[in-house]
């Protein structure tokens, strides 16, 4: 993960599916996005919609919710748009970005490999 003020980590998305009331190819979950910083501190919590794309496994969707991605470390709302495509069973490869609604809350940029339980 990549942070706006220049913080390179490695993160960990945790993401549960299914909370909330499906819609036909759409679906709600709930993200919490933790870079692995000696530092620490940084976080964004989101709902989401998902949408699933028929015969192809490609997901895509947008959520919102609180954060903090960048120095001072300032809590604020934010937004997250993300994109995921199957690479194997289980696994899918995902791209995310979060920006922050104000100035403090900073921008971060993940891409990584998502494993499925």
């Amino acid at each position: 993960m990549h942070s706006s003020d220049g913080q390179n980590a490695g993160a960990a998305i945790v993401t549960l599916h299914g909370v909330g009331v499906h819609v036909p190819f759409l679906s709600p979950q709930i993200s919490l996005a933790a870079p692995l910083t000696s530092g620490g501190g940084r976080y964004a919590l989101t709902t989401e919609a998902a949408l699933h794309i028929p015969a192809t496994g490609l997901r895509a969707g947008v959520g919102a919710g609180v954060g903090r991605l960048n120095s001072p470390l300032r809590t604020g709302a934010l937004a997250d748009a993300f994109v995921s495509a199957p690479i194997a069973p289980h696994a899918t490869v995902s791209l995310r970005y979060y920006t922050g609604l104000n100035r403090y809350t900073g921008q971060a940029i993940f891409a990584g490999i998502g494993v499925h339980l």
